[in-house]
């Protein structure tokens, strides 16, 4: 078997299971296994790994996390190989652009489906039952006894011959970066990205920044107020993402004027050391010459005070609280 019969066989699979039922698709497959011989069984296994392997990047663990999947031993591999049964095409531009899979539809709650590693390891048991009941080995020690662990070597150059090149990000990545790479995932996931660690990495971060600002954004009869990190280049991205709005206010929290600005336009800041080193990041996008980066910003507040004080039996969410230090009840 080779990585062409790989992947022909998912996509009979997927074919037959349309709605996508794990269970249906997992039983379809062994019953596909089970009619080769060991060997291609064996192969279809080692292909599986291969391709397992080479998706084990930080970018899809990243879009992962967006879509729900928690960064531990076992979400990941069962998010890798839900990847792996949707088939050539899907994973190729999974590879290619993770943002791909805004596209994508789930019918779960989340995209995982560990059972899908293990067809080929229950195929084998089965069609070793029939051919010999005396035989106790798994699929393990038959790999074990043929030497070796990937595919054959030309099955292995082709395999590689089709990926796309493109090349990873670093595994500290934030969720600014996350929304900046994957725009799509980020505003398809937006709801539950508050639940990822992800997000409360962000969150603390900024509740125990020394300097947060509080912006009051007047964007006709929809203003808005968000907090975030006020260092001089946060603030002129910020002005730069609203710069059409009618005006914005932004103090500190104890209401103090940082910046006053029609959209991107400063029309007032007190710390002139401040205003200077805001227009040093805020020139190169007035003029276009840089675009605007997300800043992360959250809607409503709470204090280190009240939060160290707070008793969850989870994680709050943002909309579980209100400014400027209260909790909701």
């Amino acid at each position: 078997m080779n990585q062409a019969d790989f992947w022909k066989l998912i996509e009979e699979v997927n074919q037959s299971c349309p709605s996508q039922d794990h269970e249906s698709m997992e039983a379809q497959m062994i019953e596909l296994l089970i009619h080769h011989n060991v060997d291609n069984i064996l192969d279809f296994h080692l292909i599986q790994q291969e391709y397992y392997h080479i998706a084990h990047r930080n970018e899809l663990a990243a879009a992962g996390e967006v879509m729900g999947i928690k960064p531990t031993d076992d979400s990941f591999p069962a998010f890798l190989y839900w990847l792996i049964s949707q088939g050539k095409s899907i994973y190729m531009a999974a590879l290619q652009n993770p943002d791909s899979l805004a596209n994508i539809p789930c019918e779960r709650k989340t995209p995982s489906f560990l059972g899908f590693g293990y067809v080929a390891y229950k195929a084998y048991s089965i069609k070793m039952s029939l051919l010999d009941p005396q035989d106790m080995s798994d699929i393990y020690d038959a790999i074990s006894d043929r030497g070796y662990y990937s595919p054959a070597p030309k099955i292995q150059r082709e395999i590689y011959q089709e990926l796309p090149n493109r090349a990873d990000i670093d595994s500290s990545y934030t969720l600014e970066m996350i929304r900046a790479l994957f725009p799509n995932l980020y505003d398809k996931y937006a709801v539950q990205i508050e639940k990822t660690g992800l997000y409360w990495e962000q969150r603390n971060k900024l509740l125990h920044s020394d300097c947060v600002i509080h912006a009051r954004i007047g964007l006709g009869l929809r203003p808005k107020e968000l907090y975030f990190e006020g260092t001089p280049e946060n603030i002129a991205h910020f002005l730069a993402t609203y710069k059409v709005a009618d005006s914005i206010l932004l103090t500190d929290l104890t209401d103090h004027l940082v910046v006053y600005s029609s959209g991107w336009h400063i029309l007032s800041c007190p710390d002139e050391e401040l205003h200077q080193e805001i227009n040093r990041s805020l020139y190169p996008l007035q003029r276009s010459e840089e675009e605007p980066q997300t800043v992360f910003s959250v809607s409503d507040w709470i204090s280190r005070e009240a939060l160290e004080t707070a008793i969850f039996d989870e994680p709050p969410q943002w909309g579980q609280i209100f400014q400027p230090g209260g909790l909701s009840g």
